[in-house]
């Protein structure tokens, strides 16, 4: 049950700014943020059961972020759907990735999944359960849950309700607000934004700010457990 918040066009020197927090079982091993040399330099942590990641970005701003849809059991032969998300950080920008994913999901059997895709201009985000669907954001204040992107589900109107009087005015009260909607317990819907249950629960939060001035400009903030207790790193010098 992830939840990301995407700030587009909002803050001043970064034009997209993407908090989310990874919902997970807690036995599942994954890697914190690398790395990965190929024909775009691309940052993300590392699913290490499949391989693929639920977030990254790459040397041309454009960021890829996975939240899984429950619309039935999965299907255990189906393909990794985070490998689809580190597969889209090949792409340039927003409109070449969602329409790779879209084709892509039409292709081979995916379980059901929300795939945003966000850069410097625009924010879109590819759905697939019975169909395969996009849905756009806009500028400003965007929320990603299971439900799809700006879907009006009451965590995603719980994170609209904190974020009301947030102060945008730099970064640093930008990621300040959204670290502490990020650890909100509040009961939305059966679950809190920061979930705690028994197997499976908030495993990881990152913050991406993609620079106007480049690759080498973002910054990156991580942490590896709950996002109420966690210590967050500064891992920006991925970047260099």
């Amino acid at each position: 049950m992830c939840t990301l918040i995407a700030l587009l066009a909002a803050i001043p020197g970064y034009p997209l700014v993407v908090a989310m927090n990874r919902d997970e079982f807690y036995d599942r091993p994954s890697l914190p943020p690398q790395l990965r040399e190929g024909p775009r330099r691309i940052v993300c942590p590392r699913d290490e059961r499949a391989e693929g990641t639920w977030i990254g970005v790459n040397s041309e701003g454009l960021v890829a972020a996975l939240s899984n849809r429950f619309v039935g059991p999965p299907d255990p032969k189906a393909r990794s759907r985070g490998l689809l998300c580190l597969e889209s950080l090949a792409r340039r920008d927003v409109t070449e990735a969602a329409m790779f994913a879209s084709e892509a999901a039409d292709a081979a059997p995916y379980n059901a999944f929300n795939l945003l895709h966000a850069d410097r201009a625009q924010i879109a985000c590819t759905s697939h359960d019975s169909g395969t669907w996009t849905v756009h954001g806009t500028r400003g204040l965007n929320v990603l849950t299971n439900a799809g992107l700006n879907a009006g589900d009451p965590r995603a109107q719980r994170v609209l309700l904190l974020l009301k009087d947030a102060s945008f005015a730099s970064l640093d009260t930008c990621v300040a607000a959204m670290r502490e909607v990020l650890a909100d317990h509040e009961d939305v819907g059966g679950r809190a934004i920061c979930h705690h249950g028994e197997n499976t629960g908030t495993r990881s939060q990152i913050i991406l700010a993609v620079s106007e001035r480049g690759w080498r400009h973002d910054r990156l903030w991580y942490s590896d457990g709950f996002a109420c207790t966690a210590e967050t790193e500064d891992l920006s010098d991925r970047f260099h």
